[in-house]
């Protein structure tokens, strides 16, 4: 074989063999235990029992390291992930006397956000996916929704039908889809307030509130130390609501994860989180149970 034709075939096989490994999906292993973990966000030697996953935010390039536990009820995860600041303030109004109304402000909460395929199987959960798809997402809220104890739970419903609310997209293929984020039924963890006249020069936009139905599936906490989130969160295996996902511990699921909402804006720089709603879903991982 000539020089030139083995460079050649070498550069071939090189890609190849890229395009099979970006075809797999990372794996991790949520281990059985008797009795599962308090959810508090705080260490516990409890998770020592689970390996640790690393996988990179493709957004911001941080290191999340998750892990995974199970018992008869419960499926949980511990997410752990660096972030310079602990940001638990979100849309806060800030009083204009020339208006003489509230505006919202700058300041955005962090997040953390798991996506799961509701297709039982292994699909692009991307915004750019060439196929639609529906989506079960756990979105935990550091103002939102962590101070009562829980994280949201939504979908994402990504079609080429468009609905009421949805935003157009373009995917990778150059197909038109829509993308609407409808929350689960019930209550959610926070009710958005209202002022018609001036009380503080700033004022909170939302309450915390309990959730109810299955907008109240998951229990979840987040604390912040040193430059780093640990969040916990809690949901049965089985909720019995369709619009979640439901865990059978002799199969496996796939999901994505994401520092940021995921709701396809795009960066805007005044906000002191200028990413928030621009997240991206990590690389696929495979959940597995293991007893």
């Amino acid at each position: 074989m000539k020089r030139g034709d083995f460079l050649q075939f070498c550069t071939f096989f090189i890609l190849a063999l890229v395009q099979i490994a970006s075809c797999y999906a990372l794996e991790i292993n949520s281990k059985y235990v008797h009795e599962g973990p308090f959810i508090d966000g705080k260490r516990e030697k409890l998770w020592e029992r689970s390996k640790a996953l690393e996988v990179v935010d493709p957004l911001t390039e941080k290191k999340v390291l998750l892990q995974s536990l199970f018992d008869d009820e419960y499926i949980y995860f511990k997410v752990t992930y660096p972030d310079k600041s602990e940001d638990r303030e979100h849309k806060l109004l800030v009083w204009k006397e020339k208006l003489k109304m509230y505006k919202t402000g700058i300041k955005r909460e962090d997040t953390f956000l798991f996506k799961w395929s509701l297709q039982g199987d292994k699909v692009d959960l991307s915004l750019e996916a060439d196929y639609p798809y529906v989506a079960d997402v756990w979105y935990w809220k550091a103002h939102r929704t962590d101070p009562i104890g829980y994280a949201d739970d939504k979908r994402h419903v990504y079609s080429p039908n468009k609905s009421f609310g949805s935003k157009k997209l373009i995917s990778k293929g150059g197909k038109v889809f829509y993308l609407s984020r409808p929350g689960d039924d019930g209550r959610p963890a926070y009710e958005i307030l209202t002022y018609d006249k001036h009380v503080e020069q700033t004022m909170p936009r939302y309450r915390q509130q309990t959730p109810t139905g299955s907008r109240g599936d998951i229990r979840a906490k987040g604390t912040w130390e040193n430059g780093v989130w640990t969040v916990e969160l809690r949901r049965k295996l089985r909720t019995g609501n369709q619009d979640d996902v439901i865990f059978d511990t002799k199969k496996t699921y796939f999901f994505g994860i994401s520092v940021n909402e995921i709701a396809a804006r795009d960066p805007d720089y005044e906000y002191d989180n200028p990413f928030h709603g621009v997240g991206k879903i990590s690389k696929l991982i495979e959940l597995k149970f293991i007893k």
